[in-house]
């Protein structure tokens, strides 16, 4: 990314016409905001998307009455229950 921003950056002090400058300081700015965004998620890598508290009351809550989430939940959270409940796919029969 460094070298393509000093090549774009040499593009803009060679260029004459205005609109090749134009062009060449859009595209100057691109990787720059793709460098930030990346300098960002570097930043929160390795923490966790939720806090503890959150993930152990979730927890807590499924624990204590997994009916009433497979009651109230939607379909997302009724496979979510039978995931956790139990350890491989149950086997049905259509007849």
């Amino acid at each position: 990314m460094e070298s393509k921003s000093t090549q774009l950056a040499e593009r803009v002090l060679n260029a004459e016409s205005a609109a090749l400058v134009s062009v060449y300081e859009n595209q100057l700015v691109k990787p720059e905001e793709k460098k930030v965004g990346l300098s960002e998620k570097i930043k929160s890598c390795g923490r966790p998307l939720a806090s503890f508290d959150e993930t152990f009351r979730t927890a807590i809550t499924f624990l204590a009455n997994p009916y009433k989430i497979w009651k109230n939940g939607n379909l997302e959270a009724r496979r979510l229950v039978l995931r956790l409940a139990f350890s491989r796919q149950l086997p049905h029969d259509r007849n």
